[in-house]
């Protein structure tokens, strides 16, 4: 599971050929046992404010502009968020594309399928 603080970019826009992001500060959290990207208000939030399933996410890209920012992008729903720094939001990267790939790699159904099949075979 890999957790933390990140910013939400909500809207970007161009003044005098500069632009600028409007931001939230949010509580991300990639879990690999809920299969889930949620994100909080704050690290003590009992409800997430939303996210996606990790299974929907197509590619996390990094930002051309900026070091620490990122895109993930999903069937339903497209991020952009933003590091506290270049090597966190590697970190993120690194982790979301590592579960993009192996998705790619094994198909959907397959890991979920897996558990599935395990606790079949352990009943018999």
């Amino acid at each position: 599971m890999l957790s933390g603080y990140l910013h939400k970019v909500k809207s970007r826009s161009t003044l005098l050929n500069k632009t600028f992001a409007s931001t939230n500060k949010r509580f991300f959290v990639a879990d690999a046992r809920t299969e889930r990207l949620l994100y909080y208000k704050k690290k003590d939030s009992k409800l997430p404010q939303g996210g996606v399933p990790l299974d929907d996410i197509e590619e996390v890209r990094r930002s051309a502009t900026r070091a620490d920012e990122f895109e993930v992008i999903g069937c339903s729903r497209q991020f952009i968020l933003r590091a506290d720094n270049a090597e966190t939001a590697l970190t993120w990267i690194e982790a979301l594309q590592a579960h993009v790939d192996y998705t790619r790699t094994h198909g959907r159904a397959s890991r979920r399928g897996r558990g599935a099949k395990a606790k079949a075979s352990s009943r018999a």
